[in-house]
């Protein structure tokens, strides 16, 4: 057999080039085609790869190899998919709803608790959560989502525990909120390669439904009278619904190879759908940069969001207009959410292919509430509401299209590592904007107290 050399120099080069053999075995039609394998450097892997007609492209440009994208989407998959986005950020959503029942006047420290964990989590994941299965990780996320409310629900039970102790209790439940939360984000968008790209859209959908979900749910549990703890253990059971629907509802394309599959990427061919070996974390970590055309959008579109949410909405406060002065940040929040669940669920009808712009916009509408909320120039509550719906658009447009647009152009071998990571970028941007906000929101009020009382 006659082998052609290598046609990269050198796995130090670019990565836009990938090593591979192709075989010149005299054979005829399409025989050949079946014949050619992508072979990578053995100095990186030892891992073969089935291809056609072409090498797979590191930077994206052949789509062949990219998860089971003809045809219409499988309806169980799209019901699967919403539902467990739904669930997995209705504890995030609940807890933050209920964040001063859970410690009065110390709303930052349950923020902090929900997003750090996650934060740290995402980090690190990528690089080893495809040694886990997915049933195992599906029930983690199951077990930590119930876990946190049962711990945070039974908390002040507790007796002869001080206060600080109990407090302390109740925060340990959030942070299991939030590693369950963080880790069934990259778990199910790791596993949305494996099916249809409306997966993605699908999911999306899902969490921007939490938001409206999660919201309206405790309050009206909250009409009722009911304590907290009644409250939290009568949500408990709806994390059942994301168990179920994760193993039953969802068809299993990602269990290729039985229930206990480990992650890995997959290459269509000839009509199926075949499971890869994934890339060594050498190769990943010279891969992050590809991902910075996803990352860095996804961080400004959600630092600005968080500004304007966490930092400076509180201090735009109308005493006239349809809602009390107390309940315009209730106004606001409920607009957001909406517009985030609108934007979500509608990449199909308006996909969005420049990342920057959304971003762009997002910086000015910063910018502008911040104005707004220095010199007060807009007269009424009715103005400020359309904006904030923008801002949740714009928030929940940029995250359902990244990983819209990650689940079509990147390379299958790196779609698991590339969607887990990828997910990092928005709990930077929310972190850092909390930070932000702690020194942004006091300014603000203490300027508006010498200016306009």
């Amino acid at each position: 057999m006659k082998e052609t050399r290598p046609l990269v120099k050198s796995p130090s080069e670019s990565l836009d080039e990938y090593p591979y053999y192709q075989s010149n075995t005299p054979t005829s039609g399409d025989a050949v085609a079946k014949e050619k394998h992508f072979v990578v450097d053995p100095s990186l892997s030892l891992q073969t790869y089935p291809y056609e007609n072409s090498p797979i492209d590191i930077n994206g440009s052949d789509t062949k190899n990219i998860g089971n994208n003809s045809g219409k989407a499988n309806k169980r998959d799209l019901v699967g998919f919403f539902l467990c986005g739904l669930l997995n950020n209705f504890g995030y959503v609940l807890f933050l709803t209920a964040a001063s029942d859970l410690a009065k006047d110390q709303n930052g420290l349950v923020l902090f608790c929900e997003i750090v964990p996650s934060l740290l989590l995402q980090l690190i994941a990528p690089f080893f959560m495809h040694l886990i299965p997915y049933s195992l990780r599906i029930i983690t996320v199951f077990v930590l989502g119930v876990s946190s409310l049962m711990i945070v629900a039974w908390a002040d039970a507790l007796h002869g525990v001080p206060a600080q102790g109990i407090l302390a209790i109740k925060l340990m439940g959030v942070v299991f909120s939030s590693v369950g939360c963080g880790g069934g984000e990259i778990t199910f968008l790791a596993m949305s390669s494996y099916y249809h790209k409306d997966a993605v859209s699908a999911w999306s959908s899902g969490t921007g439904g939490a938001g409206i979900f999660g919201g309206v749910c405790y309050a009206v549990l909250s009409t009722f009278g009911w304590s907290t703890r009644t409250k939290l253990m009568l949500c408990t059971p709806l994390f059942i619904v994301m168990l179920l629907s994760a193993f039953l509802v969802l068809t299993g394309k990602h269990n290729q190879n039985g229930f206990c599959s480990r992650g890995g990427g997959v290459i269509k061919q000839e009509g199926s759908i075949t499971p890869t070996s994934p890339a060594s974390t050498k190769l990943k970590i010279m891969y992050i940069p590809q991902l910075f055309k996803y990352m860095v959008p996804l961080f400004v579109v959600y630092y600005a969001e968080y500004v304007i949410l966490s930092g400076v909405l509180p201090t735009v406060v109308f005493r006239r207009g349809f809602v009390d002065a107390k309940s315009n940040y209730y106004v606001y929040t409920l607009a957001y959410q909406v517009g985030v669940f609108v934007s979500r669920s509608s990449v199909n009808i308006y996909p969005i292919k420049r990342l920057w712009l959304p971003a762009v916009i997002q910086c000015g509408l910063c910018a502008f509430v911040l104005l707004d909320a220095f010199f007060r120039f807009i007269p009424a509550i009715a103005f400020v509401v359309p904006v904030i719906f923008v801002v949740g658009l714009l928030g929940g447009g940029t995250y359902v299209n990244a990983f819209y647009l990650m689940s079509q152009q990147m390379p299958s071998q790196y779609k698991e590592f590339g969607m887990g990571l990828v997910s990092v970028a928005n709990s930077i941007g929310i972190s850092l904007s909390s930070v932000t906000s702690i020194f942004l929101q006091p300014w603000l009020l203490s300027h508006q107290h010498k200016k306009f009382i």
